[in-house]
Parts: C-alpha cells; structure tokens; sequence
C-alpha cells in the first residue's frame, strides 16, 4: 500500500523539469483533488533556465513520463492509478523521475 498521486503531486524528471497532466480524469478525488490515472498523459514543463543535455548521453531533456507500473487495484473508468511508488521513466532518455512530495492521506494498492 503506498500514497496516491494526485494533480498538485510534483513529479520531476532528472533535468528539474516539472510534470504537467493532461486529461486528467473528473470522476476519482483524493482530499478533493483530481487523481492521476496511468492512461494520463503527463507532459514534461517547466524547465528552470535552459535544462542542459543528459551528461552520459547528451540527449535532450525530457518531453514525457512513461508509466511501467501502477496502482493493481484501484482504477478509474478501468485505468489504474498511480501511486508514490509507481515505475515511471522520462522520455527520452528513459531516466527515472522522481516525487519530492506527495499527500500523506490517501493510499492504494
């Protein structure tokens, strides 16, 4: 069992850069806020400055996060959510994110 993420969670990928959701769906509230489901699409945005190139291999920052795994029992209109402890890789180069901070409340499996 872990957190749910929900749209004021911040997720950054390795250059700093900050998720933004989109489509996020209307029907599913944690502490009257929307929750993220896998099939969101979460857009890289934000940038501070100007994000240099990945050092090892000097690819962009980031554009999107690909979610590998969520949540196994709880779903939206059929679609999983994410939790804390969800797989999610930035693309490209396929780095882990990281959530610095999350809600304390809600949890999932």
């Amino acid at each position: 069992m872990n957190y749910v993420v929900n749209i004021q969670t911040k997720v950054n990928c390795p250059h700093q850069g900050s998720v933004q959701y989109v489509l996020v769906n209307p029907r599913l509230f944690a502490m009257n806020v929307k929750v993220v489901g896998a099939s969101i699409v979460t857009k890289m945005d934000k940038y501070p400055l100007l994000a240099p190139p990945c050092p090892n291999t000097q690819t962009p920052p980031c554009v999107e996060v690909i979610w590998n795994t969520q949540a196994l029992r709880v779903k939206v209109r059929g679609s999983p959510i994410i939790l804390f402890d969800s797989v999610g890789l930035c693309s490209p180069p396929q780095l882990p994110k990281t959530i610095p901070t999350i809600q304390q409340r809600v949890k999932a499996t």
